[in-house]
């Protein structure tokens, strides 16, 4: 039985080998597409890496209690501080005045 699948399994690699377009899309075009897949992705991967290494993140503070403590506290950081009163800022921005309870 063994013999027969055998057989049978040379027959048809054979076949395979034998059609040429069959033979060039299952090994050549692999071999050659695949690793350029692979170099063309991890180029993308490469530049948005260093795309995201440029940027520098912004953090806007606000501090309307008119207190210095924060400025103090993040005096030692390399930020810049500001402490704007709240009718400066854009309209677009929505800020809650904190409660007192």
């Amino acid at each position: 039985m063994l013999k027969n699948v055998r057989l049978l399994f040379a027959k048809e690699l054979l076949g395979a080998i034998r059609d040429r377009r069959t033979f060039f899309l299952t090994v050549i075009f692999p071999l050659v597409f695949y690793p350029m897949v692979v170099a063309v992705m991890s180029q993308f991967g490469e530049t948005e890496r260093v795309r995201l290494d440029s940027l520098v993140p912004t953090v806007l503070v606000v501090d309307t209690s008119g207190d210095a403590a924060l400025a103090r506290g993040l005096a030692g950081e390399t930020i810049a501080a500001a402490n704007p009163q709240p009718e400066s800022l854009p309209a677009s921005t929505a800020l809650a005045a904190p409660t007192k309870t």
